[in-house]
């Protein structure tokens, strides 16, 4: 069985990701653009990026649901097996399906027309293709063994008489399944059961969409969109991800030389890479990047042959020491205020440095590609989308926090706000009086240079992780991946070039930030639109899914929801009530507008890098 892990794992792995270093350059830029202007931009980006993680867990949803009928019922014909699903999660009650008349627990063991329902107790029926039930005890469900996703149930007049306890037992019983029926005779075979007035309709069970299989973005592109579209995709989160692989390197390398050089430096950028590190030890500060550089790689690059679940010690660990340095950073700046020495008088709106803002904050919550990876193995699924609105609510405030405080308590932000806590030998703005700052606390000056370390160590997994996978579906067109030599040369193919490239340069912001900002804008806004606009008309269209659906609900659901003579709307409707991870934002137009918002980001990114490369 796949690895699996609670729900609070799999947020902490998202909140870590989307915490990243991006924090540390917003108060800068809050300064610059004024806080109404930039708390009005950066509550928008939040909302526009929850909603394109909503798509992406729909889009997982139905690439199971499509995958499933694909791989087990193709070329079955029609048979009941269609309402039959194999599954590893223990999510409530969604794998409990019988019959129920009063007090009396039937099986709903054979469907065919020349067959009679019997009471619980037979160990064995024959139905269609003379295929045999099984026969689930309540000591199976208690093991949590995969039995089943779907089957029809049938809903009486007394609601509750349906429920089962924890264990899943009904009523204290046995339950018998059966594969192998037709489903053309399941509506005339139920009226067999019992009296017509307390059967009121066979209820499809959502578990048909539960994410049991691990689709990452590669898979659900090459899944739902047209050859080209899934090209761009391959591209986009190759060129992103080596982007951000490369950016790791380099920050936690230099971050790591900064934090334990003692000798005093040259701040003449040439010198300064010359000069040695220790004043006991003729070591240059170049060679002491790349040994550092080595030494992360080396102790990373095992962690991606284990899996994610394997990390959650260290992001555990990482997430504690970043709140830490997170607090303090705020604890200090309120320690300011309450002393009366707050220099900060932040403009409230200065339009002018919209553009820059975007190209700062444009990715503050950036997750979307490592999203199939970090969600599938989550055990309890009920409260995800409950849990992202936390994960993205928190984060949100986090950084209104940090840079609302930053901005009021200190006149001069520096590019990196924790080099307003500590005697920069090199400060970047001349202004900044850092023999006086009221920042610097000895102890945490030390301390909070460390928070790119904490955040980029623990984020570095989930990236190489989700590029290797990646890559791992596009070598599937052309090799047998699961040979040996493939399959453990991935993780070196997906790490080494970025590695090469770090070693003989630090200065890669400037190549990233301008390829890395339209890659990664395709992978944030466009394609989890399209893969939930394409994955939605595929399910919809599909053979299985409008069948279900008349059987389900037959003539009667047009009626109730009135829309009787529109067959199209009874899918689109019944989609979205059968379909647990369905997005709250169901219509199109969402995806319509976020495209809009993708082209506008765009234009301003673009006039940011040109204002930038013209300054």
């Amino acid at each position: 069985m796949a690895e699996t892990y609670p729900l609070v794992v799999g947020l902490t792995f998202l909140f870590n990701l989307l915490l990243g270093t991006g924090v540390l350059t917003m108060p800068a830029v809050f300064a610059e653009a004024g806080y109404i202007v930039s708390i009005l931009v950066i509550s928008a980006l939040c909302f526009i990026s929850y909603i394109q993680v909503t798509f992406l867990v729909e889009s997982m949803a139905n690439a199971n649901f499509i995958d499933s009928f694909k791989r087990k019922f193709d070329g079955e014909g029609e048979t009941a097996a269609l309402l039959f699903y194999e599954s590893e999660t223990d999510d409530d009650d969604d794998f409990v399906d019988y019959v129920t008349d009063d007090n009396n627990i039937y099986e709903n063991a054979d469907f065919s027309s020349n067959s009679d329902s019997k009471p619980i107790g037979q160990t064995k029926t024959k139905g269609l293709g003379e295929s045999t039930c099984n026969i689930i005890t309540n000591s199976d469900l208690s093991l949590n063994k995969p039995v089943i996703g779907i089957n029809p149930t049938i809903n009486v007049d007394d609601p509750d008489s349906l429920d089962t306890d924890n264990d899943k037992s009904v009523n204290g019983v046995d339950v018998q399944y059966c594969s192998g029926t037709s489903i053309n005779n399941i509506g005339r075979s139920i009226s067999d059961i019992g009296e017509p007035n307390q059967l009121k309709k066979i209820q499809i069970k959502r578990a048909n969409f539960n994410i049991i299989e691990k689709f990452e973005l590669g898979d659900m592109s090459q899944m739902f969109l047209k050859q080209w579209m899934a090209k761009c995709f391959f591209a986009a989160i190759i060129v992103y991800l080596f982007g951000d692989l490369l950016i790791y390197n380099t920050m936690m390398a230099k971050s790591l030389r900064e934090i334990s050089c003692t000798s005093k430096v040259d701040c003449d950028k040439g010198a300064h890479l010359d000069a040695p590190c220790w004043d006991a030890v003729g070591i240059t500060r170049r060679n002491v990047y790349r040994i550092y550089l080595l030494l992360f790689v080396s102790i990373l690059l095992p962690l991606t042959y284990f899996g994610l679940k394997k990390t959650s010690s260290i992001q555990i660990v990482t997430i504690i020491l970043r709140w830490l340095a997170f607090f303090a950073m705020v604890g200090i700046a309120i320690k300011i205020f309450i002393q009366g020495e707050a220099t900060g008088h932040p403009k409230a709106v200065n339009l002018a440095s919209i553009p820059k803002l975007f190209g700062i904050c444009i990715y503050s919550f950036m997750c979307h590609h490592s999203v199939p990876s970090i969600i599938t193995p989550i055990k309890q699924k009920r409260n995800l989308i409950t849990g992202l609105i936390i994960d993205y609510g928190l984060v949100l405030c986090l950084y209104l926090l940090i840079s609302m405080t930053s901005i009021f308590a200190f006149k001069d932000i520096a590019d990196v706000y924790t080099l307003n806590f500590q005697i920069n030998d090199c400060p970047s703005n001349k202004t900044m009086d850092n023999v006086s700052n009221p920042g610097n606390v000895p102890v945490l000056s030390i301390f909070l240079p460390t928070y790119p370390i904490f955040t980029l160590f623990s984020s570095y997994s989930m990236i190489a992780l989700t590029l290797i996978n990646n890559m791992k579906v596009l070598g599937r067109n052309w090799f047998d991946i699961e040979r040996p030599v493939l399959h453990y040369s991935f993780p070196m193919f997906a790490l080494i070039p970025p590695l090469i490239i770090s070693l003989f340069t630090e200065d890669v912001s400037t190549i990233v930030s301008y390829v890395g900002s339209y890659a990664g804008g395709f992978i944030q806004y466009v394609f989890p639109c399209l893969l939930v606009y394409y994955s939605r008309r595929m399910v919809k269209k599909s053979d299985y899914f409008p069948k279900l659906i008349r059987e389900e609900y037959g003539n009667e659901f047009g009626r109730i929801m009135r829309v009787e003579n529109d067959e199209d709307k009874q899918i689109d409707m019944a989609y979205k009530m059968i379909n647990p991870f369905s997005s709250w934002f169901h219509s199109d137009i969402w995806v319509y507008l976020t495209m809009l918002w993708w082209a506008i980001s765009v234009i301003l990114v673009t006039v940011d890098r040109i204002s930038h490369f013209i300054n």
